[in-house]
């Protein structure tokens, strides 16, 4: 049955009151299907009354125990009907039933629980914590620093004035618009959720639990948001907006869209892509592949290891640490850094400045190539392969440049006369004799 506790303020002196009920906030139970807390009816329900007999006078006295002396306890939770639960001054306890409820907490920091029905809670001031299980309850954190807690899609939430952070619990697909999503600055994903932010134009922070390995799906705002944690199997958009995007593990396919992202894969890996704008993304320490797409974009594999691609606009590519590299500048006027770990390295169209690093690096020229400068190329070994432009080393033709430092490649028979590759501190008898051209 329904019960009410109560904590006494400062004001009351139990040396002086012996029979206590509750005057301001009323109880009328009633037996009803409608169980109700209001100001302004009288007492109805004997069980929320008692008397004593005073230990220290012997006197037997009653007390109207009024709002501002006590914080409630009020819980309904096995009730039916519909209730409307009201705290005051202090820190409330209320829940509420399997009906449409309406709780309101007003100052304090309050916990207000809803029900399986259609509920609205509403904190009022102070910090206080919202939790919802129904479907389509109404959140309203009010003043303060709030937490709203749903178990279940389809609620509205509105974090108010203070700092207000949203926890979302439970297997469910949770979806959000500018209408049913205000003033929350931090939403809190749980194991199994989804969140669809699409239509919410208000960037927000977005924790991942790092816990569980079900697959779920995240969907950004169009705004900056700052996305952390993540495990699993998970599939992620920025959608619009300069977003941060670090994950702490899990193989999760990150998607940038529009906005000049950063994406950082942690400990995990899989599959980034910048999409629109400048991005700046960070392999995890698997497998991963990176692709900046539209763009300037600076893209790294980390200690991972796995592939590269650049995609249109100038972009920063560098290879892994610590394993082999893939790595494809495509369109636009890329830099192109191997490191530790075996190196494959296209610069694709444009005028690219490619970078041997410290394995064995093979640099690939094909098509509309462009003016490829090469650098740090070791004739230990490294390789150029060419065989999609010649057959022979007598197809090439070979020209010492810069008082005979470096040397310059061309096609025989290209009619474009940019198509050219230089290396850098690399001599044309050292080349030749080396025997470093990969041919068809």
């Amino acid at each position: 049955m329904p019960f009410v506790h109560y904590s006494r303020g400062s004001v009351f002196d139990p040396d002086h009151y012996s029979f206590v009920y509750i005057y301001e906030p009323t109880c009328d139970s009633n037996q009803s299907p409608y169980t109700y807390i209001a100001n302004w009816t009288s007492v109805k329900n004997d069980a929320f009354t008692g008397s004593f007999t005073n230990d220290h006078t012997g006197a037997r006295y009653d007390h109207r125990f009024y709002f501002w002396e006590l914080s409630y306890l009020i819980d309904f939770s096995d009730n039916k009907g519909s209730v409307f639960l009201q705290g005051h001054v202090f820190d409330d306890i209320l829940r509420g039933g399997s009906g449409a409820d309406t709780l309101l907490g007003l100052d304090g920091n309050d916990v207000l629980e809803g029900g399986r029905g259609q509920n609205r809670l509403d904190g009022g001031g102070g910090h206080d914590t919202l939790r919802s299980t129904g479907e389509a309850d109404t959140l309203l954190g009010g003043n303060g620093n709030d937490r709203l807690v749903l178990h279940r899609a389809g609620a509205t939430v509105d974090g108010g004035a203070g700092n207000d952070k949203l926890f979302l619990q439970g297997a469910d697909a949770f979806s959000f618009t500018d209408d049913t999503f205000k003033s929350i600055e931090a939403v809190h994903v749980g194991a199994g959720s989804s969140l669809d932010l699409s239509e919410v134009t208000q960037g927000v922070a977005i924790v991942l639990s790092t816990t569980g390995s079900a697959p779920r799906t995240l969907y950004a705002t169009q705004g900056a948001d700052h996305v952390t944690g993540g495990s699993g199997l998970s599939t992620i958009r920025g959608q619009g907006g300069d977003d941060l995007i670090e994950l702490a593990g899990g193989m999760a396919s990150v998607f940038g869209d529009g906005g000049d992202d950063t994406i950082r894969l942690g400990s995990g890996g899989r599959y980034a892509s910048g999409g629109i704008g400048n991005d700046h993304i960070t392999g995890g320490a698997q497998s991963n592949f990176l692709q900046g797409d539209a763009g300037d974009d600076w893209l790294s594999l980390g200690t991972g290891y796995g592939s590269i691609s650049g995609g249109e606009g100038d972009d920063v590519i560098i290879g892994s640490s610590r394993y082999p590299s893939d790595l494809s500048g495509d369109a636009g006027n890329d830099r192109i850094v191997a490191r530790s770990g075996d190196a494959e390295i296209r610069g694709g169209n444009g005028s690219d400045k490619l970078f041997g690093g410290g394995g064995r690096d093979t640099f690939t020229f094909a098509g509309d190539f462009g003016r490829d400068e090469i650098f740090k190329f070791a004739v230990a070994h490294d390789y150029l392969d060419v065989s999609a432009l010649a057959s022979t080393i007598g197809d090439l033709t070979l020209t010492s440049v810069h008082r005979g430092a470096d040397t310059q490649i061309t096609v025989v028979g290209d009619p474009d006369p940019t198509h050219k590759i230089i290396l850098h501190d690399v001599t044309k008898a050292e080349l030749i004799e080396s025997g470093h051209f990969l041919f068809a």
